[in-house]
């Protein structure tokens, strides 16, 4: 049914994805240029993470009108669409040069990426993956442009699946952290906005060559090798895809089980620490020791030239505690006298808190500070050291941190790190503070958090760390170089990646046979399919009812032409759209609205039933009457709708009825609608017990008038002897023609019966009193009213007719002109 129709609203959906593709690749293209340009991390990383270089974007917006020119003909299109291909690839070919020869040509703008941190050590150089990817999409163009021969054709196919695969993996390979695994920089990674502009790359280009002359006439390839090339590139892609994203879930499961080993290192050193300063400080300077130093220190404060006693006492303690160094200082922190073997100026103090620090002086010590009271001032200090002994080679030691592993304690120092010596420094050493947007683990160590991270150390490696804090102001940290750490993965992804993809082409060369005679066999049945679908096309484009299609959810899927002339819609217009588009809105609850309730429920209530009358709305906003006959297919999801237009069929059954019910010269009902509606009066006063009043009229003189004026003259004194009828009741009332000139008038609902219905003859009457006008002469007219009032239910209504027509002849035997009640 309507093939151009529906080759157009193909056309236009094709036309519509490829400018939404071409228009998201030129969104992501725009934003990765202008976020560098406007120094906004917004826009340079649209999601979370490592963000579009400069020339990724510029080579996005590029590739976007390229794509947006292949549906524009002519010379000038193609040259440009040429040149925008071309750029891309020289471009990206410099960036493969720079990563293979580790040279610079000038192709990164550096320039434009120093002043976001994002860890990259080239900054502004795309990954090598990206840059092959927009090679192959500027060759993809180029190929698809110029498809002269078989090879061409499959080159052109090749391509576009190499693109997707770039896409793919780059989004695997985001969560895989090739960098981590193979000791490349940050630059390695593919942006997730990158892989998603890739995946759309090779969409455009799909749609660029599934458009073209030659894909779509067969010229180098029949429908059935089609198949047989794209299921097996597809199935290679695809098992490429899900073999890096099951060594995806493996190295997260590594990594964590590798965060948990060393948080719980972590752990067993601050342990270690805590353990030995509360051991040292108990063993060696107990309450009664220090109250001795504290008595000796004040006389040697107080009475400096007779302290020789305390002096010795003091030397007393130091080696029965085995403290490396006393030292007495002044109030004004000046030494005043030293003991014991005191070395340089410490390279490193950090405090532990409760007046202790830890301290470097050649090796790590526990520094203890008490201060000294005089007649209740302070008059000086006592400080004490303390030899941790093998606590610096165990609090240091990376024994089961591989060849990469490192344990460091550090606090900070100005604008960076001062830290202790460990198992990569025999001497203190400092560390400059890296941006607050990629802290260093040890920053966070010192700044009081704790918990884990995979960053680049102050090496410029990229390590798995866990840090925490020691004391305020005091951080550790533990961390493995994480190439060693993944060497595993590694070694399986070297193994196991090789071997997918062999297994991979193995299953898509059994799939190319395999496919031969079934594809061969599909075509065949899908030829027999359409033949019979062009006959049954055939005769459903010639018959004149109309014919449409829709859903379980009420969408039209197909319709004939006959559907489109009674609408008056074009056929692209209704397809897609729901039926109630067909129908007034006040039939939508009654129609096709209450079938898509319906088949929710799997009932269908219209579905199966024939020659529904229905009310239709044309396009111009017209309503006709139509009969729906809509019968499922397809399991009950499908349906196909025939609509008749019966307008002319039901203007014709209106006149039919007109004539059996209402008189044709006075439009008034005749003597069958008026015992109709005489019964249902009676009806209702039976539920109701409201009283009803019958009148029986007729015209006095009418046989002289009509001998006067003619036929035309009694005629045109029925008329307006009805329209004064009509004129002086209610519209709930009910007036009719029997015959010839008798009139009969029904009153409902009264609750006065008498009065009421004398009031209403009354202005009857009175409405005869002006003359008529007959054949431009003014006639006095009058009539005799015989009036029955019914008060009571269950009365027979042809006693009651009769009864009203012998009143209206008593009202003419009085005299006429007047109201007889019976």
């Amino acid at each position: 049914m309507a093939n151009s129709a529906v080759w157009e609203a193909d056309r236009v959906r094709a036309s519509t994805t490829h400018n939404l593709v071409c228009g998201a690749i030129a969104a992501l293209g725009i934003a990765g240029v202008s976020g560098w340009i406007l120094r906004s991390p917004g826009l340079v990383s649209l999601i979370p993470g490592t963000p579009m270089v400069f020339d990724t974007g510029l080579c996005f917006l590029l590739l976007s009108v390229a794509f947006w020119l292949t549906r524009r003909p002519g010379a000038a299109a193609r040259r440009t669409r040429t040149v925008l291909a071309i750029v891309p690839i020289l471009l990206c070919s410099a960036v493969i040069a720079e990563l293979m020869l580790g040279i610079s040509l000038f192709v990164d703008f550096a320039f434009l990426h120093t002043w976001y941190d994002y860890g990259n050590t080239r900054p502004g150089r795309m990954a090598p993956n990206s840059a092959l990817g927009f090679i192959f999409i500027g060759a993809g163009i180029l190929v698809a442009d110029r498809v002269t021969s078989r090879n061409r054709a499959i080159g052109a196919m090749l391509v576009t699946f190499c693109v997707l695969a770039v896409g793919l993996t780059g989004f695997v390979g985001y969560a895989l952290k090739p960098d981590l695994l193979f000791e490349w920089t940050h630059s390695a990674r593919m942006a997730v906005t990158t892989a998603a502009g890739m995946i759309l790359s090779a969409v455009a280009l799909r749609l660029m060559w599934s458009e073209s002359p030659w894909y779509v006439s067969h010229t180098y390839f029949r429908e059935d090798e089609k198949i047989r090339l794209l299921g097996p590139a597809t199935l290679v892609v695809v098992s490429i895809t899900a073999a890096l994203s099951g060594f995806v879930l493996q190295q997260n499961a590594f990594q964590r089980m590798l965060s948990s080993k060393l948080q719980s290192v972590l752990h067993d050193r601050r342990a270690l620490l805590d353990a030995t300063v509360t051991q040292g400080i108990q063993t060696a300077l107990t309450a009664d020791r220090l109250a001795r130093l504290a008595e000796a220190a004040r006389k040697i404060l107080l009475e400096p030239n007779s302290a020789t006693m305390a002096t010795t006492a003091i030397n007393a303690e130091m080696i029965s505690a085995s403290l490396r160094d006393i030292a007495v200082e002044n109030g004004a922190g000046a030494v005043v006298r030293r003991f014991g073997n005191a070395g340089p100026t410490p390279g490193v103090t950090a405090p532990l808190g409760d007046g202790l620090e830890l301290v470097w002086d050649g090796e790590l010590l526990i520094r203890a500070r008490q201060q000294l009271l005089g007649n209740g001032q302070p008059i000086g200090s006592i400080v004490m050291e303390q030899s941790t002994g093998s606590l610096e080679k165990a609090l240091f030691d990376t024994g089961n941190l591989g060849g990469t592993g490192e344990v460091a304690a550090c606090v900070q120092s100005g604008s960076g790190l001062l830290c202790f010596p460990g198992s990569r420094h025999g001497l203190p050493f400092t560390v400059a503070a890296s941006a607050e947007s990629r802290p260093l683990p040890m920053q966070l160590a010192v700044a009081g958090r704790t918990g884990d991270i995979v960053a680049v150390d102050y090496h410029g490696q990229n390590v798995i760390a866990a840090y925490g804090s020691l004391a305020p102001g005091l951080g550790i940290v533990v961390k493995q170089d994480a190439v060693e750490l993944y060497a595993i993965i590694r070694r399986s992804l070297q193994i196991g990646v090789p071997l997918f993809l062999v297994i991979a082409l193995l299953g898509a060369s059994l799939l190319y046979l395999q496919l031969k005679p079934l594809a061969a066999q599909m075509l065949a049945s899908e030829a027999r399919a359409n033949e019979g679908e062009l006959q049954m096309r055939t005769v459903i484009e010639t018959v004149a009812d109309g014919i449409l299609t829709f859903d379980a959810d009420c969408l039209i899927e197909d319709v004939n032409p006959a559907i489109c002339e009674i609408f008056g819609y074009e056929a692209w217009e209704m397809i897609g759209n729901r039926t109630t588009m067909l129908m007034p809105d006040k039939s939508h609850s009654a129609t096709f609205g209450r079938l898509h309730e319906d088949l929710k429920r799997g009932l269908g209530l219209l579905a199966g039933q024939r020659n529904v009358k229905l009310s239709g709305q044309r396009k111009d906003g017209s309503e006709f009457p139509l009969e729906l006959t809509i019968s499922s297919f397809s399991g009950r999801r499908s349906f196909v709708g025939i609509v008749r237009d019966i307008t002319d069929r039901t203007e014709a059954e209106r006149k039919l009825t007109a004539l059996g019910q209402y008189d044709s010269l006075t439009a008034l009902p005749n003597r069958s609608l008026f015992l109709d509606r005489l019964k249902s009066a009676a009806a209702r006063m039976d539920r109701s017990g409201a009283a009803i009043a019958l009148m029986f009229i007729d015209v006095d003189g009418f046989k002289e008038i009509n001998d006067t004026f003619g036929h035309r003259g009694g005629d045109d004194l029925l008329i307006q002897f009805a329209q004064r009828l009509s004129g002086a009741i209610r519209d709930s009332d009910t007036v009719a023609r029997l015959g010839g000139d008798e009139f009969t008038i029904i009153l409902e609902g009264l609750s006065e019966p008498r009065g009421e219905s004398h009031r209403v003859a009354d202005k009857i009457l009175a409405s005869l009193r002006r003359p008529f006008s007959l054949s431009g002469n003014e006639v006095p007219v009058t009539a005799s009213l015989g009036l029955v009032i019914q008060e009571k239910g269950g009365f027979d209504t042809a006693d009651l007719l009769a009864r009203a027509d012998a009143a209206m002849y008593a009202a003419k035997h009085a005299g006429k002109n007047r109201v007889v009640a019976a």
